[in-house]
């Protein structure tokens, strides 16, 4: 991490937005909610990018998991 990054506002970050292992749609939907948020902020900070980042690969991990990719059949 840079010298830039602030862990005390990281992690008053991660309190709000409670990140975890997406299991329900509910946790999918408040996810894309709070990530929705961060994708369209101008400027954001270094700990707002992490949270984004760790958000979109939760959110990624579920959708892979959920609606896996079917394979054609030849």
């Amino acid at each position: 991490m840079n010298l830039a990054f602030n862990l005390i506002q990281y992690a008053s970050l991660l309190a709000e937005a409670i990140p975890k292992i997406i299991h329900t749609k509910e946790e999918y939907d408040r996810a894309l909610h709070v990530i929705e948020l961060l994708h369209f902020k101008s400027n954001p900070t270094p700990e707002e990018d992490a949270l984004y980042d760790l958000l979109l690969m939760l959110i990624k991990t579920y959708e892979n998991k959920t609606y896996p990719k079917s394979t054609p059949k030849n």
